[in-house]
């Protein structure tokens, strides 16, 4: 268990016998359920624009789930866009990065014109990003990025 002490982080153990886990591979986990509960807000919003945007902003989360994994710090001067890093990084994500990036635009329109968005837009961008989500997190299963407690690792043992 972590407590803080003064800005510092302080590792405390329990008496129960608790698996390890790796600090960034629970860092990444809590990275995709923020993604799914943003999708979740936006399968709840009542405006389309809102549901708009919050997918939007789960598709943007799950990028940055992906860099967090794939991008390698860069001399390069100058700001990137995130789905054209994507589309570097992991290039197996390339389309969906394609797409997303497609949609900034119709995105900011939701935020300042709302009525000019559409319920199917709305319900296709949230369906698009959770199956984002979904492709990702297959891919992390498949190799064991993300290790969970009692799961088998890649080196076949358990964690």
């Amino acid at each position: 268990m972590a407590a803080a002490n003064g800005g510092r982080l302080m590792l405390t153990t329990s008496p129960v016998s608790t698996p390890s886990i790796n600090t960034a591979t629970e860092s990444y986990r809590l990275d995709l359920l923020r993604a799914k509960n943003t999708l979740t807000e936006a399968e709840l919003a009542e405006p389309p624009a809102q549901r708009y945007i919050a997918a939007h902003r789960a598709a943007l989360q799950v990028a940055a789930v992906v860099l967090a994994l794939r991008a390698q710090p860069s001399n390069r001067p100058g700001l990137r866009n995130a789905w054209q890093l994507v589309a570097q990084v992991a290039p197996e994500y390339g389309e969906w990065a394609g797409y997303f990036h497609a949609l900034q635009g119709r995105r900011k329109t939701a935020q300042e014109h709302p009525g000019l968005i559409t319920s199917r837009e709305s319900d296709d961008l949230v369906r698009d990003a959770s199956e984002f989500l979904a492709a990702l997190e297959r891919r992390l299963d498949r190799c064991s990025v993300i290790a969970t407690p009692g799961s088998v690792s890649h080196r076949g043992r358990r964690e």
